[in-house]
Formats: C-alpha cells, structure tokens, sequence
C-alpha cells in the first residue's frame, strides 16, 4: 500500500463538532469539498456514497452504517459500540484529496476517543513524501498537501502530527506543540 498516513493528535481531546466544523472551513479556504460536484462519491455502491460522513458502530457482532451530512448530530462518540467515522476531502476536479477517520479499535492500546471526546484524527494521502524522487508525478501535490497538514494541524490546535510511511511505519514527519519537531527539509524549502 502506498501512500503516508498522520496521526494528528490532542492530549485533552477535542469535540466532535468543533472539530469537523473546523475541517470543513480549512477545506472551502483550499477549494476542498466533502462530496466531489457530480454529488456521489467515486467507489461506493448504492445506496452508499450520497452523503459526506459514514457513521459505524460494532453491534451484535456486526458492523451497523450510517451515512450522514452531520455526524455530530448522532452524538456517536458517547455510544460505547462506536466503532469509526470517515470522511474524505475532494479537489475542484472530483479527486481524492485527504481521507479522514476516527476509530476507535477496541483492540488498541491508545483510544482514539476517550469520555466522548476525540484524542486522535487520522488522515492519510495517496502520495510517498519519503519516496517523491521515486513518484515525480507526486512531487507537486505532495508538497501542497504537507503543507496543508502542517496548517490544519495549526488550525485544529493539535498537541502533535505525526507523518509515516504506509509501507514502511518510518516516520517522515512530526509537528508538536512541545518536544521534538521533525521537518521535510525538501519540502519545507521548496
């Protein structure tokens, strides 16, 4: 699997609602959409893939979906079955741009909401920052998309942001509020 996943992460936690609020405005400043303009997402079978947010819960041993334009009208995250919302932002054109989720893995040390309230965001993108010599075609909108997470980071008020590989686990990158900041030095230059 190619591509580099980030673990954005909060140590009090955030609020559902601010939090995808505060997503869907960095994403009109970056001509970003939550659905791509033909309405439907690129993918889904019917009838899924008309609303932006899918909404999942583990119950009876079984996965229960939903699709919403509000996840945080569910109240999901104080439902002790909730299991992950996932979301993806869109360019002008229709393409993929960022995948976003938050799960919670009932296996996991770590929780990824804790007392309601999300203490880690997941995003990932297609492109291999650790690789862009390799994958010339991903050099440009890898560059416009690492910048654009160091801001949302900024923009979320995260306590950290750490980048790694897809393939590898190695960590490319970590933005922090406190502690050890590590850059991409080729693209923070260009």
């Amino acid at each position: 699997m190619r591509g580099t996943h980030v673990n954005i992460c909060w140590k009090a936690g955030i609020e559902l609602a601010p939090l995808l609020r505060r997503v869907e405005a960095f994403a009109g400043r970056h001509e970003l959409t939550l659905m791509p303009s033909e309405g439907r997402k690129p993918g889904y079978l019917e009838p899924w893939g008309r609303k932006p947010y899918g909404v999942k819960w583990w119950r009876n041993q079984k996965i229960e979906s939903v699709e919403s334009d509000d996840p945080a009208a569910l109240n999901p995250l104080s439902d002790p079955d909730f299991a992950q919302i996932l979301w993806e932002l869109y360019d002008r054109n229709g393409k993929y741009w960022f995948a976003f989720s938050i799960t919670q893995d009932p296996d996991a040390q770590e929780k990824s909401v804790k007392a309601g309230r999300v203490h880690r965001l997941f995003a990932g993108v297609d492109e291999t920052f650790s690789r862009l010599a390799i994958y010339v075609e991903e050099v440009e909108p890898a560059r416009k998309k690492y910048h654009q997470l160091r801001e949302l980071f900024g923009v979320l008020d995260a306590d950290t942001a750490e980048g790694a590989d897809d393939m590898t686990g190695t960590l490319l990158f970590r933005f922090s509020t406190e502690g050890e900041q590590v850059m991409m030095k080729e693209i923070e230059s260009a």
